[in-house]
């Protein structure tokens, strides 16, 4: 019996060391990680595409860990620019996506369905970005609330211009 608690007693002690050796080191180098507020072309090509799982196909997921993301019809509910939608539950992205994606700033928070990531920013849960990892590239994945205003600035621009 007391060698468990020897033994959780040591693994507790060498797991505050590491955690401890990483702060001072960021301290003493002045090593930071670099945050980031939006998707990164880094966190599309991150996932794994078109891999064989258990006798099928999976178009996007992580393979080394035998992880698929299936598609589904709740993604259409969240808007890029507003609150995610009460009718949703909060959705956070698991652990092994989490590892993928670059570091997002403390108040930002890497939400998954389906086949989307959402950045959600505050306690207020605006949605600030959607990346959809079954576009066939970074640039078709991206929204985020300046490039989709962009987008319809342009498009009210080509019309007006062509009466």
């Amino acid at each position: 019996m007391t060698w468990k608690i020897e033994l959780a007693a040591l693994t507790g002690a060498t797991v505050l060391a590491i955690f401890a050796w990483g702060h001072a080191r960021n301290a003493m180098w002045g090593e930071t990680p670099e945050r980031f507020e939006s998707f990164t072309r880094q966190d599309y090509t991150s996932f794994d595409r078109d891999f064989s799982l258990e006798g099928g196909t999976c178009h996007v997921g992580i393979s080394d860990k035998q992880i698929c993301f299936h598609a589904s019809d709740l993604v259409e509910r969240v808007e890029v620019g507003k609150t995610w939608p009460a009718a949703l539950p909060v959705a956070p992205a698991e652990m092994p996506t989490l590892l993928r994606t670059d570091l997002k700033t403390g108040d930002v928070h890497t939400y998954r369905i389906g086949q989307s990531l959402f950045l959600v920013k505050g306690v207020e849960g605006r949605v600030i970005g959607r990346l959809d990892l079954s576009a066939p590239s970074y640039d078709l994945a991206v929204s985020e609330p300046d490039l989709v205003q962009t987008a319809s600035m342009v498009s009210t621009e080509t019309i007006s211009a062509n009466p």
